[in-house]
């Protein structure tokens, strides 16, 4: 054991990789928690194949700007509101993640630039049996801490409160079990179009503030990153949009590490990444590839590109933007640009590096979600394992989609 523990810290130091540790829970194990978990009454109401909104209210019910005990300047728009309003959570390129032990969808900080500079965030416990929205905070500038959001210092990646600012969120927010919603990179702020911070921020889930745990040392990490938990090496992969190397955040000691020997991938295109602990991978969905998507091996650092056969799912929009699962055999896909009753699915059909993946889907019936939000759907279309489907949130002011899958 000793001699393994310092080959991976031998390999890590070269940038070239990491050696699997100890994998992820047993399928018995996995099984047997499955077996233990309460179903929510909601969830039970849903048949297998049917689609329902669920929850008891909406993101819109909870709008700061209409709260008297929160907008200091109500009934009109206060000053953090932006071009979009709270609809600025959703419409800019932001996604969220998902935390499955808990059942709960977070969308930790969102907005950007000009489109909207609240940075409250929201959570959503989808195994009560009564979901609902929740708040984590007021945004910065609310009663009891007025302030100017716009003030000349977008580039300290913070308000005058100390707090960050709102950002086009894209893949970055990843939920370590644990730990809590990283934002892996802060990226671009509010009210300016530059590169933004590239620190790494940590929200506490009690109290809805943010720590910074570290920097991420290239300049070009800031810009529409995504990255995805490995938990059998306890890290979080890391891709932006315009740093040619992959790279990681160790999250046992909150150091990131640049993968300069690594395969480059140099194309600009917003990126999404998902851990396959099945197969040992990284794959990503990525516009600027032939068929959308590529596959990292983390052993050894090389990119593979495999092509993709079928028919390529009707209405499906598929690039780093589209909402993007992994359910233990297949990709689960929804980022469709008119009304859909389906979701895409890619699945390996021999060795996932080199052999083809096939194009499939899955119809269902009931309420047909709207339009995907063109800037993309991101983490806002999750999976998960315990409640056997899907969450969609496509705007603020429609209560959530569920998938029923199993």
């Amino acid at each position: 054991m000793q001699r393994r523990d310092f080959l991976n810290g031998l390999i890590a130091a070269c940038g070239w990789g990491l050696a699997a540790s100890a994998k992820s829970a047993p399928r018995a194990e996995a099984a047997a928690e499955q077996e233990h978990f309460r179903i929510p009454a909601w969830r039970q109401a849903i048949q297998p194949g049917r689609i329902a909104q669920i929850g008891r209210n909406r993101l819109s019910d909870l709008d700061p700007a209409k709260n008297p005990a929160i907008n200091p300047v109500y009934p009109n728009a206060p000053e953090w509101s932006g071009s979009l309003g709270q609809a600025g959570v959703v419409l800019p390129w932001c996604g969220a993640c998902w935390d499955e032990h808990g059942g709960t969808l977070w969308l930790p900080l969102q907005g950007g630039h000009g489109d909207y500079a609240g940075n409250e965030g929201y959570r959503l416990r989808l195994i009560d049996d009564q979901p609902a929205w929740v708040m984590t905070r007021p945004p910065s500038g609310a009663i009891g801490n007025i302030l100017k959001t716009q003030d000349g210092k977008e580039l300290t990646g913070n308000y005058a409160d100390g707090r960050p600012r709102a950002v086009h969120s894209f893949n970055k927010p990843v939920y370590v079990p644990g730990i809590g919603p990283v934002m892996v990179v802060q990226g671009n702020t509010s009210w300016n179009g530059s590169m933004g911070t590239a620190r790494t921020l940590l929200l506490d889930e009690q109290t809805g503030e943010w720590s910074v745990k570290a920097v991420h040392p290239s300049p070009g990490a800031t810009m529409a990153g995504a990255g995805c938990y490995d938990p059998s090496r306890h890290l979080i992969w890391y891709k932006s949009s315009a740093e040619g190397h992959p790279s990681y955040l160790d999250l046992r000691n909150w150091n990131w590490v640049v993968l300069t020997r690594w395969a480059k991938d140099p194309s600009w295109s917003a990126k999404r990444l998902i851990f396959l602990p099945e197969h040992d991978l990284i794959f990503q969905v990525d516009g600027a590839k032939p068929n959308k998507f590529c596959v990292w091996d983390p052993e050894r650092g090389s990119l593979y590109t495999p092509t993709a056969i079928g028919t390529f799912p009707k209405g499906l929009v598929f690039n780093g933007g589209s909402g993007c699962e992994w359910d233990g055999t297949r990709i689960l896909a929804w980022h469709h640009a008119g009304s859909t009753t389906s979701i895409g699915t890619l699945t390996p059909t021999g060795e996932p590096r080199r052999d083809p993946w096939a194009w499939g889907e899955i119809e269902f019936s009931g309420i047909t979600p709207s339009a995907a939000v063109p800037n993309g759907t991101y983490g806002r279309f999750a999976y998960s394992r315990k409640l056997k489907g899907c969450v969609l949130q496509n705007a603020v002011n429609t209560r959530t989609y569920f998938f029923a899958i199993g």
